[in-house]
């Protein structure tokens, strides 16, 4: 007997900070448009490739605010050179008006006045006084800095590009007045001063992460072709982390920049890094790149697999981030992104076991909880493919590991591991009865605990597949204390799709009359 079309789908691609409400074509260009395009904006879904694009779009919006939230996409510079890391830590105390004066005095005074005050200032930008603010904005601030930054003292060069750095990771309003200086910073690339070539690349880094205009006035001046061509072996470890941190920004979808970086030969240039003994620092921030290219238009993101073989240069990286925790965050995304764009992207991760065996030993090991959710994420897109895939899947522990995980871990872990099940039990009777049915049953029971619609619409989903695709199913849930209780309250949820389907479900549990058609819930 094949399972009723209730059903759950596929999360769909990580997509770190596209913002597709402001862009109408953004659906046609990315990883998982082909089941996305499927998606009616009325009515349920009437197959399990609607369902999955209904998923999809659900899902887009809150999972690109929750990454937002996690990786800020601008980054001050503290006074600590060595200190790549983005600072989380406020000026000690404000800049009041008679302070901000002595720093204009001071960058219009001697060498060593005016480097003393550009150090202050820059360490002031990092959460700048209403005072500060006004200096900048309708101040002398950006004029001086702007003669500094030509100053044949490279000291004062650098210190001036720090504090345009830093004016950049502020506010719109604050980045759109130190966009003159965008000229001088792309010369700074290909000068022959690393530290120079490093601030400048950070400043422009902070002004792609702004937003889709700023990035394309960032490629319509220019600073593409001599940001990557900094993806070289011979600079230092920072100046890399540094470009790749500019370089993931204007990778940001919606971005006019992502073809240009390509006609640099983006490509290869990030892949000599994957096949070098590059640091786990560098690794790391040459995959945030490698992010935001796959979850943009999906030509890019092939590009990468078929002409690089990005999937294949992974594979070696997986036993490096095996225990570093958060830090594997940009390598499981990229994963999905391309195991997201489709079925035969995902047959290529598949191809390789180390893939599945890493993803499922974070999903079951690791301490990070944002580790363990995007491993589920990846699970729930490869088990939402073809019946080949899922069997791939199912040979490793995966099963047993996300039972595990449904009945101990905090709900919205259980939430990524239900996808996945569900996804499993949609590909027909012989899938859902291989399934753990007395220890699932008590766990998606408990999704109607939380009263919380999308919980209690997987919990709905999950008990009709057991009513309808196992002869023992009402008996297993008559035989727990409570059940049928637990279910009917999902009728004062004010949802008509979930009181109409819970009470479909209660027919079946009284063996009362039961309606031709079957509501899906998904």
């Amino acid at each position: 007997m094949s399972s009723p079309n209730y059903a759950t789908a596929q999360k769909g691609p990580s997509s770190p900070a596209s913002n597709n409400n402001n862009n109408p074509n953004a659906s046609a260009k990315l990883p998982g448009a082909r089941r996305r395009s499927l998606f009616k904006a009325n009515g349920m879904p009437g197959s399990p490739k609607e369902a999955r694009a209904h998923r999809i779009s659900q899902d887009a919006h809150e999972r690109k605010r929750q990454r937002e939230q996690l990786i800020m996409g601008k980054r001050f510079r503290t006074l600590v050179d060595d200190d790549y890391e983005d600072s989380g830590t406020e000026s000690e105390y404000e800049s009041n008006p008679s302070e901000v004066a002595e720093l204009e005095a001071a960058l219009a005074g001697s060498e060593s006045e005016c480097l003393k005050g550009l150090k202050m200032l820059s360490s002031r930008l990092i959460s700048p006084s209403r005072s500060l603010e006004k200096y900048i904005l309708v101040g002398s601030c950006v004029p001086q800095l702007m003669r500094l930054i030509h100053s044949p003292n490279s000291e004062i060069q650098l210190q001036a590009t720090w504090c345009i750095t830093n004016i950049a990771a502020g506010s719109a309003e604050l980045c759109t007045k130190i966009m003159g200086a965008v000229p001088f910073l792309i010369q700074s690339l290909k000068a022959n001063n690393c530290d120079l070539a490093d601030q400048a690349a950070w400043a422009i880094g902070n002004i792609a992460a702004e937003g889709p205009q700023f990035r394309e006035e960032l490629a319509k001046q220019g600073v593409t072709p001599p940001l990557v061509g900094l993806l070289n072996q011979e600079h230092s470890s920072r100046l890399t982390q540094t470009v790749c941190f500019a370089l993931s920004n204007l990778a940001r979808c919606p971005s006019a920049a992502v073809r240009e970086l390509f006609d640099a030969d983006i490509g290869p240039k990030l892949m000599q890094h994957l096949d070098s003994h590059a640091s786990l620092d560098v690794l790391k921030e040459v995959f945030w790149v490698l992010v935001y290219i796959t979850a943009g238009d999906i030509n890019y993101a092939q590009r990468l697999i078929e002409e690089q073989d990005v999937i294949a240069a992974l594979v070696p990286q997986l036993a490096k981030f095996a225990d570093q925790g958060s830090a594997a965050l940009p390598l499981i995304r990229t994963l999905g992104n391309v195991s997201a764009i489709s079925e035969a992207t995902a047959d290529r991760v598949l191809a390789f076991p180390e893939i599945l065996k890493q993803l499922l030993h974070w999903v079951a090991e690791s301490p990070a909880r944002t580790v363990k959710k995007e491993g589920l994420w990846v699970l729930s897109n490869l088990t939402a493919g073809t019946k080949t895939q899922v069997n791939k899947v199912l040979k490793q522990d995966t099963v047993a590991i996300l039972t595990q995980i449904m009945g101990h871990d905090a709900f919205d872990i259980r939430r990524e591991a239900a996808f996945s099940l569900l996804n499993i039990a949609n590909h027909g009777s012989d899938y859902f009865n291989s399934l753990n049915l007395k220890a699932l049953v008590p766990a998606f029971l408990d999704f109607f605990k939380t009263n919380a619609t999308e919980f209690v619409r997987m919990a709905l989903h999950f008990f009709m597949l057991l009513v309808t695709e196992n002869s023992q199913g009402v008996d297993m849930l008559k035989s727990i204390d409570g059940a049928i209780d637990l279910i009917e309250s999902a009728t004062l949820l004010d949802d008509e799709d979930i009181r109409h389907t819970t009470h479909l479900l209660m027919d079946r549990y009284y063996n009362e009359h039961i309606e031709p058609e079957i509501v899906r819930v998904v």
